[in-house]
């Protein structure tokens, strides 16, 4: 089964995440994000309701609903 995920960057760039299964590890999202801004997966913190996301993490682990958002914080150098 497919999510819809959204997902907000604080930063200018939006990436957005969609149809990802719900055991999909969201260290996937968070390469995806990293790509699109150019920048370091190192760089970039996943957070869902206010909490910060594992890598090793799945939408199942955390409850997610379809079009729940996952936010994604850029650490600026």
């Amino acid at each position: 089964m497919s999510r819809r995920t959204r997902l907000r960057s604080d930063a200018s760039a939006t990436c957005s995440v969609m149809g990802r299964a719900q055991t999909t590890p969201l260290a996937q999202i968070k390469k995806k994000c990293a790509e699109k801004v150019q920048g370091s997966e190192d760089n970039v913190r996943l957070y869902f309701d206010g909490d910060l996301i594992d890598d090793e993490q799945s939408a199942q682990d955390l409850d997610m609903e379809d079009g729940d958002q996952i936010q994604a914080k850029l650490k600026q150098s």
